[in-house]
């Protein structure tokens, strides 16, 4: 039985198995990887997952290499195209929950900015801003393009004994964690009190195949982000979904330095309620057949596909078109 790496609980049961995607496949795994479900926290978690050698291979080597589509040298344009979409709606979301507001000072720190978009925002209005991501090239971006103070390694207990940030930035990072609470508890102590965390993940509640990859170890819900939130000693301020039209949910977070840490291990989750195992696998399924006839299709039509794709959806009139490839 697979332990729970965010509340601690033997409480599991297996759930799904990914399908076979490039980053499984390039980590030399012949099938997909195996999420079980929480029934404590309702948290979803890999298992088994990465050793700490198999965490570092696929960040450095793996992650953005050319065996999976990408310039192992190079930050390619449509990242930045997305992370351009994303910072605008996450900088309007900002606004509406009035964080600036609530800030006690000017200090930004980012764990994994990757390029920087997002974490230059934050400068160009007049913060300080700092951060830390593993993969070379983009934090060469960040410094050589956007001018960042961004340096290039891996967050921990001693990275953070020597920053001071009055809001700690976790962009579709916590995901990717091995140990998600103990990273928290870190930033806990390096953030001012009444700091805030700004935390946004793919929404399990919808998980995708997409989504449910070898680099996820977590899939969180709604509940269990919370859960580990407060033990962690942070207040939820909110949990809301965000991500810019046609793009998969995720939970963005905004939550308080203000409470002490807690034992996880007999601590309760309360807040939001569990979804259930029947619930969350009932929509797995249905994504995944959606996933594995896009996928079908997409042999079918080679490379017209994405073409196709891209006409449905944003060139008026399309859609009869579309029903005839079946898009």
């Amino acid at each position: 039985m697979a332990r729970c790496h965010i509340c601690h609980s033997d409480q599991t049961r297996p759930i799904f198995q990914s399908p076979l995607e490039r980053f499984t496949k390039a980590m030399g795994r012949s099938v997909g990887v195996d999420y079980h479900y929480c029934d404590n926290c309702s948290g979803l978690l890999q298992y088994p997952i990465f050793d700490e050698a198999e965490y570092q291979k696929f960040y450095e080597k793996v992650q953005r290499s050319e065996e999976v589509g990408f310039r192992s040298d190079q930050v390619p344009e449509r990242h930045l195209r997305k992370k351009r979409n994303d910072t605008e709606f996450k900088w309007n979301q900002l606004t509406l929950l009035d964080v600036e507001s609530l800030l006690p000072g000017k200090r930004i720190f980012e764990i994994g900015p990757a390029e920087g978009t997002f974490l230059a925002a934050f400068r160009d209005r007049g913060y300080t801003a700092r951060g830390v991501e593993p993969l070379i090239p983009y934090a060469n971006y960040a410094r050589d393009v956007f001018k960042l103070d961004v340096e290039n390694g891996y967050f921990d207990a001693e990275f953070a004994a020597r920053e001071k940030a009055d809001m700690v930035i976790l962009d579709n990072v916590l995901e990717h964690l091995l140990t998600p609470g103990e990273s928290l508890r870190h930033i806990r102590n390096m953030i001012s009190d009444n700091g805030i965390l700004y935390v946004a993940v793919p929404c399990a509640e919808v998980a995708s195949p997409t989504n449910a990859n070898i680099a996820h170890i977590t899939l969180w819900t709604r509940r269990a982000l919370a859960f580990l939130l407060k033990c962690s000693g942070f207040h939820p301020l909110a949990i809301v979904k965000g991500r810019p039209l046609g793009m998969p949910a995720e939970w963005v977070s905004i939550s308080q330095a203000c409470l002490e840490p807690r034992p996880i291990e007999t601590e309760v989750p309360t807040l939001f309620k569990a979804p259930t195992f029947v619930e969350l696998s009932t929509r797995w399924n249905d994504m995944l057949g959606r996933y594995e006839r896009a996928r079908a299709r997409s042999e079918k039509y080679g490379p017209a596909y994405p073409w196709l794709v891209r006409l449905a959806r944003n060139v008026p009139g399309a859609r009869a078109l579309a029903r005839k490839f079946n898009v």
